[in-house]
């Protein structure tokens, strides 16, 4: 544990010596193009990553690597009634689509948006990569027996949350945001149900006032030939799942122009079919906070967040071994208003016997262009 504990410390001291090393500052752009039919504006984002882990006896015990290197396209014709969407993301030895859609404007407060993107479940899920308070939403620690989280229960277990292709009804009403749709419920890049039956679900937040929004979800995954298992029979049938959340969103969000706090924490329950019964709960707790600290505006660093996340998940709630608690300290270091250095320190804690606490040390730098 000593010797892990030096490793963390100078790979963290060293890559800081490194940020400090980096030239000038870098600020988001977006290229626009202009054609008889449409307007498109390019952008794209990398985050380079650097994880350690303490799980004994994985090779490597450390690695670099790409977490995410995303193009992304976004077009509006003319009259700016109809938009769209195309992100591939290059990265971890693979190129794959992560959004493509495109979004009709019927009118001031409805749009109808069809293809692959993120079905409108978990405030969590749906905060933007570069954005998030610490580097993973789920636990990724390399060589853990038990990496779950909350996100990896309703995105793993129960598909309710992540990316889906499908269609779907959203919009603003004075100080609500809705959305409601329908999702083939196999995840990205599957174009059909196969044995997977729909998934339906809708997410309502309301703006309390300018600092704190409040929101809950509902999913419904039907699943076609759903293996029931009980004892010694097994048993095909069609069956229903449902999980529900409720969210609250507060503080000055992702503007580390400003000084303040931003805290997101949500509540998760509901059936979790990967245990391939209908009689099996979930639940969750995730609670995220940071404080921002901006400097002087003509320094190299523009801003420092400490940050902190608690985690709690349980797959089955009546079998206490499911549950795993994950924490996890960082801090931020921005060199603009996009770009920067993040350093977190992952502690997993299942509570099944004989399964150790896990530790994960990752930095990663982000460069959004």
């Amino acid at each position: 544990m000593k010797r892990l504990v030096k490793r963390f410390f100078w790979s963290s001291t060293l890559l800081l010596i490194m940020s400090l090393l980096i030239p000038g500052h870098f600020q988001a752009q977006e290229e626009s193009v202009f054609s008889k039919r449409s307007k498109v504006d390019f952008s794209g984002m990398l985050q380079s990553q650097f994880h350690t882990t303490s799980v004994e006896g994985y090779i490597p015990m450390n690695s670099f690597l790409i977490r995410r290197a995303r193009l992304k396209a976004t077009f509006k014709n003319p009259d700016e009634t109809l938009e769209g969407k195309v992100e591939m993301d290059a990265a971890e030895g693979k190129v794959v689509l992560q959004d493509g859609y495109v979004d009709l404007k019927v009118n001031d407060r409805m749009k109808i948006k069809m293809g692959q993107y993120k079905k409108p479940f978990s405030l969590w899920e749906l905060t933007s990569d570069t954005e998030n308070m610490v580097i993973e939403r789920a636990n990724r620690i390399m060589g853990s027996e038990n990496s779950y989280s909350t996100n990896n229960v309703i995105v793993k277990d129960g598909g309710y949350a992540s990316r889906d292709i499908g269609v779907q009804v959203h919009g603003t009403a004075g100080k609500v945001d809705y959305a409601v749709g329908a999702f083939n419920g196999n995840g990205s890049h599957v174009a059909g149900d196969n044995e997977s039956g729909k998934t339906i679900g809708g997410r309502l937040v309301v703006d309390v006032r300018e600092d704190l929004a409040i929101g809950a979800a509902v999913s419904n995954r039907m699943i076609n030939d759903y293996q029931t298992i009980s004892g010694n029979d097994t048993t095909v049938s069609d069956e229903n799942f449902q999980a529900f959340e409720v969210d609250l969103d507060h503080g000055i969000g992702a503007k580390v122009e400003k000084t303040g706090p931003w805290i997101q924490a949500e509540f998760f329950f509901g059936k979790n079919p990967a245990f391939h019964s209908t009689d099996v709960n979930f639940m969750g707790f995730m609670a995220a906070a940071s404080y921002n600290f901006p400097t002087e505006e003509n320094g190299l660093i523009r801003s420092v967040r400490p940050a902190f996340r608690f985690d709690l998940s349980q797959r089955d709630t009546d079998d206490d071994d499911t549950q795993t608690i994950l924490i996890t300290p960082g801090l931020d270091i921005f060199f603009d208003k996009y770009n920067r250095l993040a350093i977190n320190l992952d502690v997993n804690m299942p509570k099944a016997e004989g399964l150790d606490t896990e530790l994960g040390f990752r930095t990663q730098f982000q460069m959004i262009i």
